[in-house]
């Protein structure tokens, strides 16, 4: 008897189960954006595809990511209906690390700013922003937070010329004994909006400055990347 009460159980779970699937026929998506807010509604401006409304901000929320200009990877679905053709459900949210680009620091702050080992994975311009995924060694636990920082020492520039940039790392000393990564967005000022392309220098991991150059074609549409979710992120500032 004990049997057949779980077998009709599960019969009537898996039946519930199907009609749910075929009553909301969604597509799901992962992609870059930017959270706007306008008239108490949250919206997020998806680069290269669109501006969409979120049917429920609390994951925005949850995460400290409903500021205006903050950037955040998302998880969403678009239900197939006509009511809801710019309405997204956000079932996941990665907040991304948002702060502008440094310029012109004085010797203090550009010492503050650290020179640590890091590592960048790779960097791209879209939404408005420079967006660089990287790499650096850190504690399983620790309590000091990592400082991340991209600085611009501006000079007399033709509009066409590449922009030399420093991606800073500081490590606060804290203990490093294990890899983690993360990613950071820096929106691009007007003064840098016309360069050409961008020369990103950095530490890397063997104490070698490095640099990388991302390109960067202001009027042309955005570039569409690979996204995951970082899942062994920590708190960096």
């Amino acid at each position: 008897m004990k049997t057949m009460n779980f077998m009709i159980g599960l019969l009537i779970t898996l039946m519930a189960l199907f009609s749910c699937n075929d009553d909301n026929d969604v597509n799901a998506y992962v992609g870059w954006g930017t959270v706007e807010c306008r008239s108490s509604q949250y919206y997020i401006r998806f680069d290269g595809a669109g501006t969409y409304a979120l049917a429920d901000s609390a994951l925005l929320v949850l995460h400290g990511a409903q500021r205006p200009g903050q950037r955040v990877i998302a998880g969403f679905t678009v239900a197939k209906r006509q009511d809801a053709a710019s309405l997204v459900d956000v079932y996941q949210l990665y907040k991304v690390l948002t702060k502008p680009i440094f310029q012109n620091p004085s010797q203090e702050e550009s010492d503050s700013l650290g020179h640590d080992r890091i590592q960048i994975l790779s960097a791209w311009v879209s939404g408005g922003h420079l967006n660089v995924r990287f790499r650096y060694m850190s504690a399983f636990y620790t309590i000091r937070p990592h400082f991340i920082s991209m600085v611009y020492h501006s000079r007399a520039l033709p509009v066409s010329d590449v922009v030399d940039l420093e991606f800073r790392h500081n490590a606060q000393g804290a203990p490093c004994d294990r890899w983690r990564n993360g990613y950071v967005s820096f929106p691009i000022p007007e003064l840098l909006n016309k360069a050409s392309s961008f020369r990103i220098s950095y530490r890397d991991m063997g104490g070698a400055v490095r640099s990388i150059i991302v390109r960067h074609h202001p009027l042309a549409d955005d570039v569409s990347v690979s996204v995951d979710f970082p899942v062994d992120g920590e708190e960096i500032f």
